[in-house]
């Protein structure tokens, strides 16, 4: 079957929405997207024999906008490469964590396990809008995105408690303290789940268990590796900026980090003087 037919594959345009909003619709390199009116394409880090486009982890894909795709393609833009650290103990990623949800009230407001199930949840309500995409399936559709981040709710499929479940690996106990706590503050109502420009605008970031890191502080360093990705994961950021950003406290970052670091996953840089400076948040691949 020719490429091009291929990427008409409704499996193929669920895996690129997923990639375009873990990026915020943004090109990973020069940072244009959605809000210059960019057009950007999925592109895939490296390819396989007889897989199909859709069929590799989504660390696999970045976004690029048509001039970057253009130059990786053309061998005149060498994509930046970053320290990797080997750990066979990842499994393959379980939902997704929208960004905006730990500065937008009411969603702040939720626990980490929380606004890991709205994340799911949303996710899950926007793989209905098919139209969002493009004929061809390479690129989003600007119009169609911009007028839907208008909206302040979307529907929600029907609730599968157990699938649901065991899809983001917990409980079915937590999963309906989740939903409990969202009806609570009005986030859901009925079958419909509230949501804000913001947060579709600002996208998520894949979410996995990572040995040895409970579910937040695996959230806290996946969250670091998004936001530091246009900055080739190197970092000039404090524990104070980085509390105020995760909506935590100064203490709870240290600590976060402290673990990170006994991980081999962060690391602060020495300058030049011998004091510590920008932190280097490490890759991680799996063996």
């Amino acid at each position: 079957m020719e490429y091009k037919k291929l990427l008409l594959n409704p499996k193929w345009q669920k895996k690129r929405l997923e990639i375009l909003q873990r990026d915020n619709f943004s090109c990973v390199v020069c940072g244009n997207g959605i809000d210059t009116d960019t057009q950007v394409h999925v592109h895939h880090l490296s390819y396989r024999k007889g897989c199909m486009p859709w069929e590799y982890d989504n660390s696999n894909f970045v976004t690029l906008c048509e001039h970057c795709h253009s130059g990786v393609h053309n061998g005149d833009l060498v994509l930046p490469f970053q320290k990797i650290v080997q750990r066979k103990n990842i499994k393959k990623t379980r939902c997704v964590f929208y960004r905006g949800v730990l500065q937008e009230d009411p969603f702040k407001k939720l626990s980490c396990m929380q606004q890991l199930v709205y994340s799911f949840l949303l996710s899950q309500s926007l793989m209905q809008y098919k139209d969002l995409f493009g004929g061809e399936g390479c690129c989003i559709n600007q119009e169609d995105i911009s007028d839907y981040i208008q909206e302040s709710h979307v529907d929600f499929p029907e609730i599968k408690v157990r699938k649901f479940s065991k899809d983001l690996g917990i409980s079915t106990n937590t999963f309906y303290k989740s939903l409990n706590a969202m009806k609570d503050i009005g986030i859901i109502h009925g079958n419909e789940l509230r949501v804000t420009g913001e947060i579709i605008r600002n996208g998520y970031f894949d979410v996995f268990d990572i040995d040895g890191l409970s579910t937040c502080n695996a959230v806290f360093f996946l969250w670091l590796r998004s936001m530091s990705q246009k900055y080739n994961y190197t970092i000039n950021t404090s524990s104070k900026k980085l509390a105020e950003k995760f909506n935590t406290t100064k203490n709870n970052i240290k600590v976060m980090l402290h673990e990170l670091s006994k991980k081999g996953l962060v690391e602060r840089i020495k300058n030049s003087d011998g004091s510590y400076g920008k932190l280097q948040i490490n890759q991680i691949h799996t063996i």
